[in-house]
């Protein structure tokens, strides 16, 4: 359609538009391969007996996902260390909220497992590198703060809440869960964090 308007111009600026537009025609058809991708959850091997799906890094689920687990990362870096601090005993409404912050974090383990690894401009979806990839650097410093120490410590007699507060320590390791979001970020986009 354009490139016959362009044709009947003619003359010497007729060659350069052409490539240009052709340019901008092969860009355009990159956008629309990379549109009709599915963004949310990404099949990574079709031949595998049982479905094997990754979450996409900037899909709309892997940031919603992110901004629950800074949430709950930045209540512990708050709870953990008042409670440490001023004898504070998780009852209530505090010992629901302290439950569910486990149980996100014990469910970001195995998301973390599923999500796409990247590398500077380019994402891998390999299922067997994706899982070696955690196993071999994140998987031992997010199973030790995952670990519930305060409830098993609970469970094994009358302790106070400053011995119970101090078991949940570990559980701060998990701000380089948001250090690692970040370089995520400033890697593979324009953003500056």
């Amino acid at each position: 359609m354009f490139k016959s308007s362009i044709s009947r111009i003619g003359g010497q600026h007729a060659a350069h538009d052409m490539e240009e537009l052709n340019f901008y025609e092969s860009e355009f058809d990159d956008f629309k391969k990379k549109s009709k991708r599915r963004k949310l959850w990404q099949a990574t091997d079709v031949t595998a007996d049982l479905p094997f799906f990754l979450l996409e890094v900037f899909s709309e689920i892997w940031i919603a996902w992110n901004l629950i687990l800074f949430a709950v990362i930045a209540y512990d870096q708050f709870m953990i260390p008042f409670s440490v601090a001023f004898n504070f005993e998780l009852t209530g409404k505090f010992f629901a909220v302290d439950i569910l912050c486990f149980f996100l974090l014990a469910a970001d383990i195995f998301l973390r497992a599923k999500t796409a690894i990247t590398h500077p401009k380019r994402f891998s979806f390999d299922k067997h590198e994706v899982f070696d990839y955690y196993i071999n650097t994140w998987f031992i410093l997010d199973l030790f703060a995952t670990i519930p120490f305060c409830y098993l410590i609970m469970i094994t007699g009358e302790v106070g809440p400053r011995i119970i507060a101090m078991a949940r320590l570990p559980r701060l390791l998990k701000i380089f869960r948001v250090v690692e979001t970040f370089q995520i970020i400033e890697n593979n986009t324009d953003v500056s964090i």
